[in-house]
């Protein structure tokens, strides 16, 4: 199972814990079809497109940030995934 981690305003939004949670997925594109199911919209929050991130976001794998399409990423059982969200302002 991959261990999921979300940014505090993404966990409130959302109703996801703020604390890492385990979801058994085998790619990126199950494990947000997974959260779907608790987390509705957080997909099309995530995503401009299919697989391609809005850029108001960042999806970390294991401390790498993920660019380009990334849906079809496989994951590992002790894989850790960071989803945050940018702030901008000035």
């Amino acid at each position: 199972m991959a261990k999921l981690t979300f940014s505090s305003l993404i966990s409130s939004r959302f109703k996801l814990p703020e604390k890492e949670i385990d979801v058994p997925a085998n790619t990126l594109e199950e494990l947000f079809e997974r959260l779907e199911d608790n987390a509705n919209g957080l997909k099309e929050f995530i995503f401009i497109e299919r697989g391609v991130v809005n850029p108001f976001c960042a999806i970390f794998l294991n401390n790498k940030k993920i660019e380009g399409d990334c849906l079809n990423i496989t994951l590992n059982k002790n894989d850790n995934i960071m989803i945050l969200n940018m702030i901008a302002g000035g």
